[in-house]
Formats: structure tokens, sequence, C-alpha cells
């Protein structure tokens, strides 16, 4: 499997991720090397990080996992990983680390709701990524009057 492949991969996943948390109202950020190669890094990785929003670190293996599940059967777990399947690229599947805040020294909260990343050209003839970070909200976990 080539690198432009494991790329595209890792973008569907994180696309689908995204789209089924946001549709659920679960803030999450991309963190690690698939987080900072967003961003324009271009630290190779195989996986996707995930930081996730949920007060208690067994929500992600008792409610995110099963609903990323049914909401789209790429999603598959195996053991304690949990994998995306391309669609494009059914001989890639992408380890996908599911992370609750406050875990493994990550912050304790998210504040941006979402980032966009548009590709512009540059000067020369690599390609630049801009990320436009939308505060919108503090985490529900962190205030109590607002909920899932």
């Amino acid at each position: 499997m080539s690198v432009q492949e494991v790329k595209a991969a890792q973008l569907e996943a994180a696309h689908t991720l995204c789209g089924i948390l946001t549709q659920q109202g679960i803030l999450h950020a991309f963190i690690g090397g698939f987080g900072i190669g967003l961003l324009g890094s271009t630290r190779p990785t195989e996986d996707i990080d995930a930081m996730i929003d949920v007060c208690d670190s067994r929500e992600i293996i008792n409610r995110i996992r099963p609903l990323l599940q049914e909401q789209d059967s790429r999603f598959s777990v195996e053991g304690l990983k949990l994998y995306f399947t391309s669609g494009a690229h059914q001989h890639v599947r992408v380890p996908t680390e599911t992370l609750a805040v406050g875990t493994l020294g990550l912050p304790s909260r998210i504040i941006a709701l979402w980032f966009e990343t548009r590709i512009q050209s540059s000067p020369n003839p690599r390609y630049m990524a801009i990320a436009n970070v939308n505060l919108q909200k503090t985490s529900p976990c962190c205030n109590p009057a607002s909920s899932f």
C-alpha cells in the first residue's frame, strides 16, 4: 500500500468519525501525528488519534465505539483496538485511537468546536495548510449546565 493510499484512508476515517461525533454533539479534536499533519507537518503516522470529550474514559468503550460502529460499518473493533476500513482502499485499515479528555496527560476539556483545514498553494511547489480554529463553547464535562 502506498503512502498516498494511507493518507487518503486516514482522511476518510477522520472525516467519517468527525461527522458522526459532530452529528451527536460530541466535542472532539484530532491530536498526535495525524493532528499535526492536518496543520501541515510531514511527520508520518499510521493511525489517527482523536481526543473525545467524555466525562468518564469508560464512555469510549461503552458509548463512543458502539456509536461509531452503529453509524458506519467501516468501523470495527478487534480486542481493544478500533479500526476504520477505507471504502476506497479496502486493503487499508486505519487504527483509530479514541482517547477521553484528561487521560494520558491530555487536556481536561476541549474548547474548539471544530476546525477547518484548507489547502492553499504556497510560493514554492509544496502546499501549505491553513487551519481556522473557532472557539465556541466549553466542555459539557466542565460546564454542568450543558449536556450532550
